[in-house]
């Protein structure tokens, strides 16, 4: 099982990490299992401003042994990216690898990354649902998986608008079956104090229409 232990900026410590936890065994077995598989670099002049990245979603890819992460740095671009690490080649990650240290790591859109927010990928695409509380935007963003092309906007949430009057986005799960995108939308009223619960809702969008559809809302 892989957990990925964010701490906002402001918290201490600041030091992010991806675990990595052993299923065999008894409940204390595989609690000592644990292992850091990788850990968030802060930039010193992050440090000096205060301002922290985020890697805030993971996604594996059970078939390739893979572990993709969503990484977000508001000030320094170089630090923004979709990250992924290769879990066999490390007896941290895979308790078959015979090498140590940590799994092979590459990463791919450095600098585009829109957001902090939650991951998914498919035999295609990576696909991003992204908060930028700096930008005011938020949205669902796809690209491809290996790397070869860049970040698009496939949802438009919002745009410019910090108060984020039509919500934030949060989960996304790609169905290539049926090629649909499953995401999730809540209500930001704790930041426009508009408490709208409509807002809270499921939908799927289309990527051969190119159309959403809401599924459900007013959840609590």
């Amino acid at each position: 099982v892989y957990v990925l232990d964010n701490n906002l900026p402001g918290q201490t410590p600041t030091n992010q990490y991806i675990y990595a936890f052993n299923l065999n065994g008894t409940p204390a077995q595989i609690a000592a299992s644990r292992q850091i598989i990788y850990t968030v670099p802060v930039p010193a002049v992050d440090v000096s401003a205060g301002t922290y990245p985020l890697a805030s979603g993971i996604a594996l890819d059970s078939a390739h042994h893979q572990l993709y992460f969503n990484q977000f740095d508001a000030l320094t671009g170089t630090n923004s990216y979709v990250g992924r690490l290769d879990l066999t080649t490390s007896s941290n990650s895979n308790v078959h690898a015979s090498s140590g240290g940590n799994p092979a790591l590459q990463i791919f859109y450095v600098g585009q990354i829109p957001g902090q927010g939650s991951i998914a990928v498919d035999g295609t695409n990576v696909y991003l649902g992204c908060i930028n509380g700096i930008a005011g935007n938020a949205g669902i963003y796809a690209a491809p998986r290996d790397g070869s092309g860049s970040v698009s906007e496939i949802v438009a949430i919002s745009k410019g608008d910090n108060t984020f009057t039509n919500g934030f986005v949060s989960g996304v799960v790609s169905d290539p079956q049926h090629h649909l995108i499953y995401y999730l939308t809540f209500n930001a009223g704790y930041v426009n104090s508009h408490f709208n619960l409509a807002q809270n809702a499921l939908w799927a969008y289309d990527t051969v229409s190119h159309t959403s559809r809401k599924i459900g809302s007013g959840y609590s």
